[in-house]
């Protein structure tokens, strides 16, 4: 399918593959300029424009209004540098640093710097990586009122931050209790949904793992791209 972006809008074009859950490429040119969208079952997995890539390069390219467009379904994305899901992107516009033209400059306190939020908003991989901990298949990290700071859950991380914040309470309550000492890590069964919770500072993380891997090996890991991130 090719067309005009005076026609259909580059938002209009995300949106439409994204509810009908397509894998597709999304060339994108004029003169002057030439950017690629990559969406894949239904999620925008990668953005490239010139020398940007990720968020900063799929904004960027929603600001065009002119120019042609060629869609290609079925071309799946070389590898993923976008992580939100389509609608926070389209509807919730850019939340990362790593796009000073888009943010307003807001000069942060020595103290504001130094929480475990803004330490996760200056380092949005780390969240990431507890993900690439093999076998597991989704992260967060939840303050205990359930505020979920970050995930990379396939839906909001409501639910599990939930989880993991019951969990998570419930183990530090009864170590305190029964003086038998602090909750470091547990493993909730829920249906076929396993999910290893930490305690980190004054948070819990929840890792999402596959039902063959093993909770010792993930302990192991987490635990230590933990202490690195203090």
């Amino acid at each position: 399918m090719q067309g005009n972006l005076q026609d259909t809008s580059v938002v209009d074009l995300v949106q439409q593959n994204c509810q009908a859950f397509a894998t597709a490429r999304i060339t994108l040119w004029d003169k002057e300029r030439k950017a690629f969208i990559f969406i894949d079952a239904g999620q925008v997995s990668h953005a490239m424009i010139g020398d940007h890539q990720g968020e900063v390069a799929f904004f960027k390219i929603l600001e065009w209004t002119s120019g042609e467009f060629l869609l290609e379904p079925g071309v799946k994305s070389p590898f993923q540098s976008i992580y939100r899901k389509w609608s926070s992107l389209i509807h919730g516009g850019p939340v990362h640093e790593e796009s000073d033209e888009y943010l307003e400059e807001i000069e942060p306190s020595p103290a504001d710097e130094a929480t475990p939020r803004a330490r996760l908003e200056k380092d949005i991989d780390f969240v990431r990586q507890l993900t690439s901990i093999q076998g597991v298949v989704g992260s967060l990290v939840v303050a205990e009122d359930g505020t979920v700071l970050a995930h990379t859950m396939e839906d909001s991380g409501e639910k599990d931050g939930a989880i993991a914040v019951f969990v998570g309470g419930a183990a530090v309550e009864y170590g305190e209790a029964l003086s038998i000492g602090s909750f470091e890590h547990g493993v909730v069964t829920i249906g076929k949904r396993s999910m290893l919770v930490l305690a980190w500072e004054e948070y819990f993380v929840g890792l999402l793992f596959e039902e063959d891997t093993s909770p010792r090996s993930v302990v192991a890991q987490a635990s230590d791209l933990l202490a690195r991130f203090k």
